[in-house]
């Protein structure tokens, strides 16, 4: 695979999400023709997305999935699945941590309430899905 821009093909790759260049990302961004959802399939080794690659390993078997696909919005309220399965329908939110989880709950039911229709799941980094009690509240389990 190259380490060039997919868009000029002269510049090495400075944005690893899209395979683009600085120079190539900043145009495109102010012609507003970056669009969230792309395919990644290079995911920034941060903190944060290193439960995600470990969850891309263990989980698909496929490639049709989108990293980041979509932002939802209700009212001041922005979030963001992880994933996008596109063999299943399905929004997926990987839970990395307890508290990350714990802290982000309240998003996660509203948008469940707001978008009856959307399938939505949030699973562990290894890929089993979060189960939830007899009253539908979520149960951690490692």
């Amino acid at each position: 695979m190259s380490n060039l821009c997919t868009a000029c093909n002269k510049r090495p790759i400075e944005n690893l999400k899209r395979r683009l260049c600085m120079k190539c990302y900043q145009q495109l961004r102010k012609k507003g023709k970056i669009i969230p959802g792309v395919r990644a399939r290079h995911i920034l080794q941060k903190e944060e997305s290193i439960r995600e690659m470990q969850f891309i390993k263990s989980y698909f078997t496929h490639q049709d999935w989108i990293y980041e696909p979509a932002t939802f919005r209700v009212n001041d309220l922005k979030y963001t699945p992880d994933f996008y399965d596109m063999v299943r329908n399905m929004f997926i939110e990987v839970a990395g941590t307890r508290q990350a989880f714990h802290a982000n709950k309240h998003k996660y039911g509203i948008i469940k309430e707001c978008f009856p229709l959307i399938g939505f799941e949030i699973r562990l980094p290894n890929g089993n899905l979060l189960s939830t009690d007899e009253n539908g509240r979520y149960i951690w389990e490692e």
